[in-house]
């Protein structure tokens, strides 16, 4: 799946990329990459962000590999680290409310909405139209 339908450019600058790869230095954040061969297919970064809270974000992963499990296994991966290393008991994301086929998926492995939305910046002028993100919790394992 993809967004091509909702952003007309990058959803991320390379600014905002290197800034989240600094934030990897410290303690409380660390991005996951799958790779195959020599090549990245795939991402998640975790961040601790509260007392229990772990919120994952920058998900993606190659078109042309996608539904072949490489973004659970990114997924678990940054569950049980957050669980492992910060003993964060929560998962949070935020998926952008039009994308419902992600929403299924996320439901499917037990993220719920909680009812908060966060809208998206609209400074950054990179959506077609207006969108939000709706907030997703679980329990981690």
């Amino acid at each position: 799946t993809n967004e091509a339908a909702i952003m007309i450019g990058p959803r991320i600058s390379h600014e905002e990329l290197l800034e989240r790869f600094n934030e990897t230095k410290s303690e409380n954040s660390v991005l996951f990459c799958a790779k195959v061969g020599d090549r990245v297919v795939g991402c998640i970064h975790a961040k601790q962000c509260g007392e229990g809270v772990a919120e994952f974000g920058l998900m993606a992963v190659d078109p042309e590999l996608q539904s072949r499990g490489i973004g659970g296994k990114l997924l678990q991966a940054a569950e049980s680290h957050a669980a492992q290393t910060w003993a964060a008991g929560t998962g949070r994301m935020m998926v952008l409310e039009v994308r419902e086929d992600v929403y299924a998926w996320y439901h499917k492995i037990g993220y719920r909405k909680t009812g908060e939305t966060v809208s998206f910046p609209p400074w950054l002028e990179i959506t077609r139209f207006p969108v939000h993100f709706c907030v997703l919790e679980r329990p981690l394992p």
